[in-house]
């Protein structure tokens, strides 16, 4: 896959290209995980999960050799990028959620992520491996049940900073509106990204696709079963 093209010092138009590897091989994974639920009331209940995941042969990728191709014209160097399996290391954390039926027609739930990664490439040179995931992430919901089949819901995350994309930490609001004017039917009015405009949540430049911005939006939805 052709990434993109420049001229060099020499006047040669030089072309990056991503190169598939016939003996690329699928990514291993060994999981552990251990986890407690508790129910101390009949209105809330409490998980609690840490894990440990253990990678081996993860994707990475590492410089070619750049070689002379005259087709299509002009006569071009191609940069190669090359797919292998040098990639390995481990990633941990722990994991908590909350549920609270707070009364008869009010319900909360959140949950909260906390996780480290040590993701390493193997010591042959120009080798990279790709990654990077909120270190803490949460969430607040609400699921309010109002007279007349009205429903109101709000939904709070917040998402740690991407260092290695350059996203900064954010925080979204969304919340629903619904109505249930008979069991088969369902009317929504949804608002999501209250708080800001528009925010970025990832970065890449593979393939040449720029990345956009999350922006706000609203969209209404109506739902039939039958």
């Amino acid at each position: 896959m052709n990434a993109s093209a420049f001229r060099g010092a020499d006047g040669t138009v030089n072309l990056t290209a991503i190169l598939g590897n016939p003996d690329f091989q699928s990514e291993k994974l060994f999981a552990y995980e251990l986890g407690y639920r508790i129910q101390p009331s009949r209105k809330l209940s409490l998980d609690l999960v840490s894990f440990y995941n253990d990678y081996d042969d993860l994707r990475s990728t590492h410089a070619g050799r750049p070689f002379l191709e005259s087709t299509p014209l002009p006569v071009h160097r191609v940069m190669p990028t090359v797919l292998d399996n040098e990639g390995s290391g481990n990633t941990y954390g722990l994991e908590a959620a909350a549920n609270w039926n707070a009364t008869s027609y009010w319900k909360w739930s959140g949950g909260y992520t906390w996780l480290r990664m040590r993701l390493t490439p193997a010591p042959s040179a120009g080798a990279s491996v790709s990654f990077d995931s909120p270190a803490h992430q949460w969430q607040a919901l609400s699921s309010l049940n109002l007279p007349r089949h009205v429903e109101f819901d709000t939904a709070l995350y917040y998402n740690d900073a991407l260092v290695l994309a350059r996203i900064p930490s954010y925080l979204r609001v969304d919340a629903r509106l619904g109505w249930r004017p008979r069991p088969p039917v369902d009317l929504s009015l949804v608002l999501q990204n209250l708080l800001d405009d528009r925010h970025p949540e990832f970065n890449t430049n593979q393939g040449g696709v720029t990345t956009t911005q999350i922006r706000r939006g609203v969209y209404a939805k109506l739902t039939w079963q039958f």
